[in-house]
């Protein structure tokens, strides 16, 4: 997506199925002309030549597996939210959705968070997508450098999370003044029992586990598969590379994912992310 000029496409890296994406080539141009009327505004904008790149936030992509029906969202900092759908030939724009901050995609439904706190729901099921919620939820920014004395954790990243039931969480990820140490905070901001309330601190995820990257709740399996009131979360650490780890709510302890032990010494993993391929029920 960052550059104008290459072909846009969704593959399936198993069946190596793929699908072509509207291009991007006229929403670049599109770009650049709105950059240059704000730049015609502000003598301090002469001097700023926006780069596309750095200003893409949150990619989103859902697909159906039986139909193949599909969805690829992602926002532009300073502008909207964009998306296509099976059939489109271009890219639309989802309206008053600037300075996107985090979004998550689930049971035909856009989950979006901008970097003043302004948090909307938007409805799928129609052609056009349908505003259905708007709320304000506190937005912790990202802090960088080393926490100060008073305060051992410093708070990485904020992201909206939606559980089995159709909640949505906000999570806190923090860093801690030692190596490889964090910590979670989460709150419930929404739900069908509560709407437009203060948001509250909640300490268990019952039998559920989380998906941090995927921005989403599981039903837990203790015996083979997830485990309950966990989170399970990516980090990297030198060269780029990335671990998954296990953060239990109870504990308040972190522990690396062993499943990928035994394949450490011939495989090099890099960028591993969790991902569900459909998110229905």
């Amino acid at each position: 997506m960052q550059d104008r000029w290459c072909d846009l496409y969704i593959v399936n890296l198993f069946t190596h199925d793929w699908i072509s994406l509207p291009p991007a080539d006229l929403l670049w141009k599109d770009y650049a002309l709105r950059h240059a009327s704000q730049r015609t505004i502000s003598t301090y904008r002469v001097r700023y030549k926006p780069y596309v790149g750095r200003n893409i936030r949150d990619p989103v992509f859902w697909i159906d597996e039986k139909t193949k029906d599909y969805v690829v969202l992602w926002g532009l900092m300073d502008w909207c939210v964009f998306y296509c759908k099976k059939g489109d030939t271009c890219w639309n724009q989802i309206p008053k959705t600037s300075d996107c901050f985090h979004m998550v995609y689930k049971d035909h439904k856009l989950y979006f968070l901008n970097k003043t706190g302004s948090f909307k729901i938007f409805d799928f099921c129609g052609d056009i997508p349908q505003q259905t919620f708007e709320w304000s939820v506190k937005v912790e920014r990202s802090q960088f450098g080393p926490p100060p004395p008073s305060n051992p954790w410093k708070v990485l990243a904020t992201k909206l999370v939606v559980t089995v039931t159709g909640k949505v969480l906000k999570v806190e990820e923090m860093r801690g003044a030692r190596p490889r140490t964090w910590s979670f905070r989460v709150f419930e901001v929404y739900s069908s029992e509560f709407l437009k309330k203060k948001e509250r601190l909640i300490n268990s995820l019952g039998d559920e586990s989380m998906l941090l990257d995927q921005g989403i709740t599981v039903l837990a399996n203790d015996t083979g598969g997830f485990i309950r009131n966990t989170i399970y979360f990516s980090a990297s650490h030198g060269n780029n590379t990335h671990d998954i780890y296990i953060f239990n709510l109870e504990t308040q302890k972190t522990e690396p994912l062993h499943t990928l032990d035994s394949y450490s010494s011939s495989v090099q993993f890099y960028g591993a992310q969790w991902f569900v391929p459909s998110f229905m029920h």
